[in-house]
């Protein structure tokens, strides 16, 4: 059996950003292990629950099979852990993505130098001018600038990149053939053609849920030594990446902005904490170029980027069309459904409906701020920290370390579980230090 369809099986059977496939994969030895394990040995795992169990019993590969018809039909190169391609930075999370579906060619993820760009969607004349920069100049220095071609900072630094003629990862917290947001189209078909990639753990047709915004967050640090957050307020998104980015030992940069700027006081809190001043992309790439002489050029870095006056509206035009693998369709794909080498297994209606037969093309949904997450998350999820703190929590109550010691952890395991259980949207942070659970 070809082993991508042991990954896919594997990753559709988890929730993105579950920490149970690295477990799997240890106790039992491997992926194709796992796949042949019967419901008796899931059964004597303490950390599967019986969502694990029934879902890790269901040996059908149909969805699997379909997804690696779309993906070889369109030229969708699926990276699987382990495999040559998998970015060793991935290698150490926590939680690292079973599969990751990219279009576009991808870049050396083990030798060059990667940096982080993020920041609102709401971005003032100030962050649009800084963001467009500081992609335009690292890039011109030699660094691959990675973003969540969010609207706002992120598309915005990485048109500058792409202005600069560097290269660009755009990490999607969607399926690799849903154009989100939708006015993004044409940035997305030109950072294809211009050698960067598109990147995303979810599986084809995956919708923006907003949940799925916080759990893409970690893997853009991840790819990255550095972090930039240009332009965030205190309720910002991008904190979360920020503070992902400190939970991963990767270094955190944000950009100055006015101490009366509402857009502004989240990079300034992060500057207060500790975060690394960038005030251009200098000050961000002279902490690499003895790391990275091979791509790194400074002087190139001091260059003054285009006048900020053409990038009034970066997004571009929707009208443009989005042609996937070779470019010679008008419209994404529909997922095809693989021919059976075997009679099918009966599948139930549930089964059936997860097969996706039509592209989501876009959404209006917005990528959530911190406190716009809804949660859409299983708690049954939750290692036992976890789960201990979140059952400590009162609901819509702010509460800090002091409260939650009664948890009878230690206060670096209580932060760490506030952390991920922010980024799986069940809590949010409070100014003060506090935390309230949404639930």
């Amino acid at each position: 059996m070809d082993e991508r369809l042991l990954w896919l099986w594997l990753s559709l059977r988890l929730p993105a950003g579950s920490k149970v496939g690295p477990k799997l994969l240890s106790h039992f030895g491997g992926v194709e292990a796992v796949y042949e394990s019967e419901r008796k040995r899931f059964l004597a795992c303490e950390f599967l629950n019986h969502r694990h169990i029934n879902a890790l019993s269901d040996k059908d590969m149909f969805e699997a099979e379909s997804i690696l018809a779309f993906c070889e039909k369109y030229k969708v190169t699926l990276i699987t852990m382990g495999s040559e391609l998998y970015p060793k930075t991935l290698e150490t999370l926590e939680n690292p993505p079973l599969v990751l579906y990219a279009l576009g060619k991808i870049p050396n993820f083990n030798s060059d130098l990667f940096i982080a760009v993020v920041g609102t969607r709401s971005m003032s004349d100030y962050g649009r001018v800084i963001s467009y920069g500081m992609g335009y100049n690292l890039a011109a220095g030699g660094a691959c600038v990675v973003s969540g071609l969010a609207r706002g900072i992120d598309s915005t630094a990485q048109t500058g990149c792409l202005d600069a003629g560097g290269t660009t990862v755009a990490v999607l917290g969607c399926g690799i053939n849903v154009v989100y947001p939708k006015e993004n189209r044409p940035l997305m078909k030109r950072i294809v053609d211009s050698g960067g990639l598109i990147l995303t753990e979810y599986p084809p047709n995956t919708p923006p849920h907003g949940g799925n915004f916080p759990v893409r967050n970690r893997l853009i640090c991840g790819l990255c030594q550095g972090t930039v957050v240009v332009e965030a307020d205190r309720k910002s998104g991008a904190l979360i990446t920020a503070r992902q980015a400190i939970m991963q030992g990767r270094d955190l940069y944000a950009v100055p902005g006015r101490i009366n700027a509402h857009g502004s006081s989240g990079t300034n809190e992060l500057i207060k904490e500790g975060a690394q001043i960038a005030r251009s992309a200098l000050d961000v790439l002279e902490n690499y170029w003895f790391l990275y002489p091979h791509c790194t050029n400074l002087s190139a870095a001091k260059l003054a980027p285009p006048s900020p006056d053409r990038i009034l509206t970066v997004a571009c035009h929707p009208e443009e069309g989005f042609d996937w693998g070779a470019y010679s369709e008008s419209t994404p794909p529909e997922m095809p459904e693989p021919e059976r080498k075997k009679p099918a297994p009966a599948r139930t209606k549930k089964t059936v409906e997860k097969k996706v037969s039509e592209p989501q093309l876009e959404s209006e949904e917005e990528e959530p701020s911190v406190s716009e997450i809804t949660p859409s998350f299983d708690t049954s999820r939750l290692s036992p920290a976890e789960q201990k703190v979140y059952s400590a929590m009162i609901p819509n109550k702010p509460m800090g370390l002091d409260d939650l010691a009664k948890c009878g952890l230690s206060s670096k395991v209580i932060t760490g579980a506030l952390t991920l259980l922010e980024i799986y949207g069940a809590i949010e942070a409070s100014p003060g230090g506090f935390y309230i659970r949404k639930q």
